[in-house]
């Protein structure tokens, strides 16, 4: 488990009711672990998420892009509004 910083607190607020309502902690995963999973679903939305999903999915494999490693998974979906798949 790993305390949520303030930051992401107040982006989630609107998700959960409020951010009175936001869980303080989450779970943690490595790249091993994440890449250990039958299956992935990568979901994204928003223009400010394109450049990043770009790079992750279209560039090269990077540690500086941790998410490049999801093209070397054998069984991964992606979910795109039209803004982040720009």
């Amino acid at each position: 488990m790993a305390n949520l910083t303030q930051s992401t607190l107040q982006a989630k607020a609107e998700l959960f009711g409020g951010a009175d309502k936001v869980p303080a902690q989450g779970l943690t995963l490595g790249i091993a672990d994440v890449m250990a999973a039958r299956h992935i679903l990568l979901v994204a939305n928003g223009v400010h998420k394109a450049e990043i999903i770009r790079r992750a999915l279209e560039g090269p494999i990077t540690p500086e892009v941790p998410a490049s490693v999801l093209q070397l998974h054998p069984n991964l979906d992606i979910l795109l509004d039209e803004a982040a798949a720009q």
